[in-house]
């Protein structure tokens, strides 16, 4: 997360790593959630790779906000309305 909030600013070959990084972390998420959907373990309307990038950002936008704030709370709060919009 604190790459990326300071993207712009990196070499062009670490920016390109930090990309495929999070592909990675969207592909698996992506794909849990489908596994989940067909298990009936989650309930959702979205689809899956939409749902991924979603619950991917704010992840990564709360652990930012947290640490700036100096405020874990913020992800737990992040985490709680997440696991809410899926099951």
């Amino acid at each position: 997360a604190m790459l990326a909030s300071d993207y712009q600013n990196l070499p062009k070959d670490v920016q390109n790593e930090l990309l495929k990084l999070f592909d990675v972390h969207e592909k698996w998420l992506t794909k849990v959630l489908k596994s989940g959907l067909e298990k009936k373990i989650f309930k959702f309307n979205n689809l899956p790779e939409d749902k991924a990038k979603a619950i991917f950002s704010a992840l990564e936008g709360s652990t930012i906000s947290s640490r700036a704030f100096g405020d874990s709370d913020r992800i737990k709060v992040t985490e709680e309305l997440i696991i809410n919009s899926i099951t």
